[in-house]
């Protein structure tokens, strides 16, 4: 959603312009007839605009008494709040959409990092005419630690938390399918994830693949909390 779009959305009920030049608060007087006020001047931007002075003008002393008991204005009040309900539902879905996407990004990132290094590795032994000696795990380490600190540069994160995250998104994409696909869907939130991953890491590829398919279901109607506690019973 464009920000003119988001501002152009009123707390005021009903009979609000959407793409107006010049956004104009409206509402109901005690008459039952629409008012129309520019809005407050504002030296915030974007949601922060919304949040703080969109909030501010929510509730009025003057407003409130303009509409008391007048129906028409209260329908349109709970109107409006029903469609920030579904904006901020729809913004969690993206959420959601993006995280995933964000792992099938990381993991990529690492897969062609490693790939990179041993191509460049082969050309220097071919130039050479020698090996040099690294052993591949070694080698895939270092490539690994490399992804590590450029994404953590890149997104503003600690190294140890963007280890957590790369290594997630690594497991998600080879090992657990269900999961990433659950989460891109906006089914299961990313706090979902990490508690199914937390609770299932230590059991076999099949036994995880398994909670996955019986532990999804119900992680989509329950918080976090509760799908930790039923993980943890099925394990037993």
């Amino acid at each position: 959603m464009l920000e003119q779009d988001v501002l152009a959305l009123d707390v005021a009920p009903r009979g609000v312009s959407v793409l107006d030049e010049e956004p104009v608060e409206r509402g109901f007087g005690p008459d039952g007839r629409v008012l129309e006020a520019p809005p407050a001047p504002s030296e915030g931007t974007g949601w922060h605009r919304v949040g703080a002075e969109q909030a501010a003008r929510a509730a009025t002393d003057a407003q409130v008494e303009a509409w008391a008991g007048n129906p028409v204005a209260v329908a349109g009040l709970r109107d409006q709040h029903e469609q920030f309900v579904r904006l901020a539902v729809a913004a969690d879905a993206a959420v959601r959409a993006a995280t995933a996407q964000r792992a099938q990004m990381l993991e990529l990132a690492v897969r062609y990092a490693v790939l990179a290094d041993r191509v460049q590795d082969r050309a220097q032994e071919q130039a050479a005419g020698v090996a040099l000696g690294l052993p591949a795990g070694q080698r895939q380490d270092l490539s690994y630690r490399s992804v590590i600190a450029e994404v953590a540069t890149a997104l503003g994160l600690p190294e140890r938390t963007t280890g957590t995250l790369v290594e997630e998104s690594v497991t998600l994409v080879t090992a657990r399918p269900a999961l990433l696909a659950a989460l891109g869907e906006g089914t299961v939130s990313h706090r979902h994830v990490q508690v199914l991953l937390a609770e299932t890491t230590d059991l076999p590829p099949g036994a995880q693949r398994a909670a996955d398919e019986d532990l999804l279901p119900a992680a989509a109607t329950s918080t976090a909390v509760a799908t930790a506690s039923r993980a943890r019973r099925w394990r037993e």
